[in-house]
């Protein structure tokens, strides 16, 4: 770290997060830390979900400050200038440890996952929780997360068991909801998805997924047969059943749709926000049900300019 900040340091390959991790290991060698790689990791954690608005030059301040706190006096209770909402999954994971410390290795594991770089808020954290039952919830997610080609059916059968999105409500109305990229190879869009605050929905939709395929012989059948199951026993073909029927409405590069309060008016959007083109899920869904050739459905005119509120032509 101090090589890297030597030769990077002013440059865009060094950044203040950087500075923050170097400042711990310098006050761990000072102060000799007993339990410096927990407090790392700690570290880490909260400056990965901290990166964007809350790690700013004018807040380092406070943010070299929270560090001591971490590293020399060895809590969280007066860590304030880093995610508030990291710092309440750290605090969740710290209470399920010490009940159950033979959980490090499984959860270690987890935080190290390029899908939720250090935030466990998307997991049941409960103490009460069985070790077993979280192991085998663990086990699974990597199963069905590492592996790109479950992620098409992977968003079927989360939406088959509920709406586990995360929203933002927006003033005209209608919502953003990020779902997690299913045709996309990008992990940004389950990132998002995964990152922020905890989310009681997305909770219980994700551990009742992970409890069935961790029930299953075959991952990618019990995914599909969760899909099917839904669909028999449906009896209100709102949006979420025909997003679960058709996968052509959750090739969403982003991961994120605008949604209107009854669901039935839906931007699939390709970036974060409303700035481009978009295209409407439910006329994709019918362009590939038609069966046209390719080279029809890959022109232009499935694309619409505008807002929810001027939706273009």
């Amino acid at each position: 770290m101090f090589a890297a900040c030597c030769r990077l340091y002013g440059k865009p390959e060094w950044t203040l997060a950087h500075t923050l991790i170097l400042y711990a290991v310098l006050l761990s060698r000072i102060r000799n830390a007993v339990h410096f790689p927990r407090q790392l990791r700690i570290i880490r954690n909260l400056a990965e979900a901290s990166v964007g608005n809350e790690i700013r030059r004018e807040r380092m301040p406070e943010l070299l400050a929270d560090v001591t706190h971490i590293v020399v006096d060895g809590s969280m209770r007066d860590v304030t200038a880093f995610n508030q909402a990291q710092v309440s999954n750290e605090n969740d994971k710290a209470a399920l440890l010490a009940r159950h410390p033979t959980l490090q290795a499984a959860l270690h594991r987890l935080e190290d996952d390029s899908l939720l770089r250090g935030c466990l808020a998307a997991f049941d954290l409960d103490p009460s929780i069985s070790p077993s039952a979280f192991t085998q919830r663990a086990d699974a997610f990597h199963a069905l997360f590492d592996n790109p080609a479950c992620w098409p059916d992977l968003t079927g059968a989360l939406l088959a068991i509920g709406d586990y999105s995360r929203q933002e409500n927006r003033f005209t109305g209608y919502r953003f909801s990020d779902f997690g990229a299913s045709a996309s190879k990008s992990e940004i869009p389950w990132q998002n998805l995964f990152k922020g605050k905890k989310e009681p929905r997305l909770v219980a939709v994700l551990m009742s997924l992970l409890d069935q395929v961790a029930a299953a012989n075959d991952n990618l059948a019990c995914l599909q047969t969760i899909q099917l199951d839904y669909l028999q026993q449906c009896t209100t073909m709102d949006w979420r059943y025909y997003f679960v029927k058709y996968i052509a409405m959750r090739e969403g590069v982003s991961g994120r749709y605008a949604i209107s309060p009854s669901g039935y008016s839906i931007c699939m959007l390709d970036k974060s926000r409303m700035h481009s083109d978009y295209r409407d899920p439910y006329l994709l869904a019918a362009l590939c049900e038609s069966g046209v050739s390719a080279t029809v459905a890959a022109r232009p005119w499935p694309w619409f300019p505008g807002t929810k509120l001027n939706p273009g032509k």
